[in-house]
């Protein structure tokens, strides 16, 4: 190809090596009304094309919409659930700070029931102490303790003179302001019969009786020989040794 014109070729045909020349050739070749057709084809294609997705655009467009519409709607809603969320939260701050005041109020009444409390039992305390004073100090509990030593007191003298009835208890009174032994200390009375049986302890005021020893007719005495007591080793009588070595034959 060349820039001169078309190339001859053997066969007898020519090649198009330049436009006006290929446009010269194509006007004798296409008419004005073929030209026009195949101009416009393509535009309505184009424009069908564009037709087609201008349909679909528009209804991309009202799903979008109709998504927006419910959007709004459903943030609507949540505006309406915020805003009630918001009052019941408001209404539980009140509850709250009602229930903390209330609850301070408690604890104030009952530091001040537990003062009272104590201020009382110190009080009943007190008139428990007066009252059992009183009542010792009171005439009926004298003739109750009287009577009820006075019992006590006949029944020691009853024991008493059930194991030594041969005892004069008739000077024995429970009037005596002074008591004639000291409570705790040991007793050894001066009578024969005492002092066979052994000595008495008092304590407490109560007299407790001993066993009188009965010696036995065959008691068994210790033997003389120190070898004879249990637990001590036998013991060689140095006068026996030397009558032994005495009587052995001089050699």
């Amino acid at each position: 190809m060349t820039a001169q014109g078309p190339v001859a070729r053997e066969d007898g045909r020519c090649l198009l090596t330049r436009k006006e020349f290929a446009l010269e050739r194509l006007d004798s070749i296409l008419g004005k009304e073929d030209t026009d057709i195949c101009a416009g084809q393509p535009a309505m294609v184009r424009m069908r094309a564009i037709q087609v997705k201008g349909a679909k655009n528009e209804e991309l467009m009202a799903r979008q919409r109709k998504r927006i519409t419910n959007l709004s709607d459903g943030l609507d809603q949540y505006k309406d659930a915020c805003r009630t969320l918001k009052g019941e939260i408001r209404e539980l701050k009140e509850k709250l700070e009602e229930s903390a005041r209330q609850l301070e109020q408690e604890r104030e009444a009952k530091t001040t029931t537990e003062k009272e409390l104590v201020s009382l039992l110190g009080q009943v305390e007190t008139a428990k102490a007066d009252a059992v004073t009183e009542f010792k100090t009171s005439q009926t509990f004298v003739d109750a303790c009287a009577e009820y030593y006075g019992e006590g007191f006949e029944d020691c003298l009853k024991q008493v003179k059930s194991l030594y009835p041969h005892l004069d208890l008739s000077r024995v009174s429970m009037d005596d302001p002074v008591p004639s032994t000291p409570v705790g200390d040991t007793v050894v009375a001066d009578d024969d019969t005492f002092s066979e049986s052994g000595a008495h302890q008092k304590t407490d005021g109560i007299v407790h009786a001993q066993p009188a020893f009965e010696p036995s007719g065959t008691q068994k005495l210790p033997s003389s020989d120190p070898s004879g007591f249990e637990g001590f080793p036998a013991i060689q009588d140095p006068l026996q040794g030397d009558e032994a070595v005495s009587d052995a034959p001089v050699a």
